[in-house]
């Protein structure tokens, strides 16, 4: 407590107010506290001739939130170069009065965002700030919450600040924008707000709160020749296959694929014991982690060459 003024002179038929504050940096309930002591004395001689106790209540409580997801967001994998996807937090007052929460980048190699400091200060309780933070009035510079989008690292916050009412839940739009090469990108968002207990578990958790997202590119496998013909051979070269094959009747050449002349060949068949034809099945696996459609295509060998000879000639 701190009584203003503590001490003083009542000349007769006056009337004296007593302003009496109560400030506390931690939360504490006090019920017909007994800490105000009032003591009349004799004005000359300054001998007390009466005691007594003001009895005060009071209690202080901290600001009190929930982060919903309270470990952070995470995108999964998206497409490059599509539209931003978003996600939603949600930030709740569960106290008993109004405060101010702002966001800025939490990495280690953050920059300092005063803007956001500044907010969150300006709303804090006296009590909880240092005299280096107050101006010259004794009074902290009086800064508007931020609620225009922030962006950090692929991510962007909307709004990045505001005052939330007891009670309250807002929401905050992050959106993730996939552009460039694949990648996987990370950002450690802090959320700050101001008059909240700084050994809760609510207020440490986020100060480090996470959002992630990956860039892919959409693809099929086409470099490894022994997942997609798991079923046949794969061997250097046609001719290699053709030097192992003997001459008798029981011996044929099987179906394999060959690296150098880049060809899949079915090897010997014999046309009366397949009469609806030889089949043979390809492995196509997607070793991404989004989906991809495929086309294909069979083209003549002798278009080819022809396209080529054109080619040349022109």
């Amino acid at each position: 407590f701190n009584l203003e003024p503590a001490h003083g002179v009542i000349a007769p038929g006056e009337i004296c107010e007593i302003l009496a504050t109560f400030c506390s940096k931690y939360e504490v309930m006090l019920r017909d506290n007994k800490d105000i002591r009032c003591t009349i004395s004799e004005p000359h001689t300054g001998q007390p001739f009466e005691t007594f106790n003001i009895l005060a209540s009071a209690r202080s409580y901290w600001s009190r939130f929930k982060l919903q997801p309270g470990r952070g967001l995470a995108f999964g994998a998206v497409k490059f170069n599509e539209v931003p996807r978003t996600r939603l937090f949600q930030i709740k007052n569960e106290g008993q009065f109004a405060f101010v929460f702002g966001c800025k980048d939490g990495g280690i190699e953050a920059k300092e965002d005063p803007g956001c400091d500044s907010a969150v200060r300006s709303a804090t309780p006296l009590g909880l700030l240092d005299a280096s933070e107050l101006g010259p009035d004794g009074q902290p510079p009086v800064v508007p919450p931020e609620v225009i989008p922030k962006s950090i690292d692929r991510f962007t916050l909307t709004p990045s600040g505001g005052l939330v009412e007891p009670g309250q839940t807002l929401q905050v739009e992050v959106a993730f924008n996939p552009k460039g090469s694949p990648a996987s990108h990370k950002a450690v968002i802090s959320v700050l707000v101001s008059g909240s207990d700084p050994s809760d578990s609510a207020t440490i958790n986020a100060l480090k709160f996470d959002i992630v997202g990956e860039t892919c590119h959409p693809g099929i496998l086409t470099n490894d020749f022994r997942s997609v013909f798991e079923e046949q051979d794969v061997i250097p070269s046609l001719a290699e296959a053709l030097a192992n094959k003997t001459s008798g009747d029981d011996i044929m050449m099987r179906p394999c694929y060959c690296e150098e002349e880049v060809l899949f060949t079915y090897g010997s068949v014999v046309c009366s014991s397949h009469p609806k034809g030889v089949v043979e099945r390809f492995k196509i696996s997607n070793p991404h982690k989004i989906p991809c459609s495929v086309k294909f295509t069979l083209e003549p060998v002798v278009s080819a060459v022809a396209t080529k000879e054109n080619t040349k000639g022109s």
